[in-house]
């Protein structure tokens, strides 16, 4: 049985270590803006899919009753927030070259917990990715498995392009269909999204096409077969549809991959825009079983959030860099989202 060994680190020190580290990655991950990080002292995520429309008052003549307004109701959706955790081994052999060197093993277990809450964030900007794309989170993994199905409409997740018009295709329109698909969500009572997010293979794609490059230009003929992406940018922007590149944004914190398939292309509100019911969505991040045993000194007021200890292990002897956390991102409104592939 592993006990918690306070010689290099305590768990409150060691859990600020990781935590700043999650705060700081957070900060780069592009679907923070969207579903960003909130304490929560539960277990479980709740909220309001009811979806509607503001109602409005009515003027009347005078001493005229009031008429009365409507109790549209609502439609609550539940689930379990899942546990998240990684471990490192400090080895039996590390323990022996740096013995009597606390300072270094300290140094050692600091770049350990601070990997792991890393990957932890990396984790929960993947399954945010999954969320906004296909409206659910799919499960299944280390004995997890659960569908989590936040109620996108279909309409807001089609299949995907075909023939003539993908937008590789010379034919194709991509102006047009971005156009018709942003008023999807008006018609689920939702605001007209102005962010489009795309894989790099789709701004590719969008730079020689005909249409966008006739569209820059504002003509037909002796045209260049190629404008820059900030011409394409441009060009969007000039429809209210602001473009970003997603997988530059994973390239600048390190990562290889992008969490999008080829040839995404998603529209979102703004970040932090205020929607109809409320805001899209949080990544919820509650309290580990860790933070609750007193012995490791985690202040009430602080339990909710990433935990972060080291534990003793024998035969053979070592230390175990433990990251935990309670955690799940919610797409409190699914019908503010569109996503398809295009290539």
């Amino acid at each position: 049985m592993a006990t918690v060994n306070t010689d290099f680190r305590t768990p409150v020190e060691l859990t600020g270590v990781a935590r700043g580290a999650v705060e700081a990655i957070s900060d780069e991950l592009p679907l923070n803006q969207w579903l960003p990080n909130t304490d929560t002292e539960t277990l479980s995520f709740t909220f309001d899919a009811s979806d509607r429309a503001q109602d409005l008052a009515k003027f009347r003549s005078f001493d005229t009753p009031a008429p009365y307004g409507r109790d549209f109701g609502s439609v609550q959706k539940t689930g379990t927030i899942p546990p998240i955790s990684q471990k490192m081994r400090v080895s039996e052999y590390s323990e022996l070259v740096l013995a009597g060197r606390t300072g270094q093993l300290g140094q050692v277990i600091d770049k350990y917990a601070t990997g792991s809450a890393r990957d932890i964030a990396f984790r929960l900007e993947a399954a945010r990715a999954e969320a906004l794309r296909t409206g659910r989170i799919v499960f299944d993994e280390n004995g997890l498995k659960a569908t989590v199905d936040f109620g996108r409409d279909p309409s807001l997740a089609p299949t995907g392009l075909a023939g003539t018009a993908r937008w590789s295709q010379s034919a194709s329109d991509p102006i047009a269909n971005a156009l018709a698909w942003r008023l999807l969500p008006q018609a689920q009572k939702q605001p007209v999204p102005t962010q489009m997010l795309v894989t790099q293979d789709v701004m590719d794609a969008l730079s020689v096409n005909a249409k966008i490059i006739a569209a820059y230009f504002g003509r037909t003929d002796n045209l260049t077969s190629r404008i820059t992406f900030e011409q394409v940018r441009q060009t969007f922007a000039g429809y209210d549809l602001t473009i970003q590149v997603i997988d530059q944004a994973y390239q600048k914190v390190g990562l290889a991959a992008s969490f999008f398939p080829a040839g995404t292309v998603m529209l979102l509100p703004a970040p932090g825009s205020t929607l109809t019911g409320g805001v899209l969505g949080s990544t919820e991040i509650g309290v580990p079983a860790e933070a609750l045993q007193p012995s490791y000194g985690i202040g009430e007021s602080e339990r909710a959030g990433v935990f972060a200890g080291v534990f003793s292990k024998s035969d053979p002897e070592g230390l175990d860099v433990l990251v935990s956390a309670i955690a799940i991102p919610v797409v409190a409104r699914p019908n503010a989202t569109f996503a398809t592939t295009v290539l």
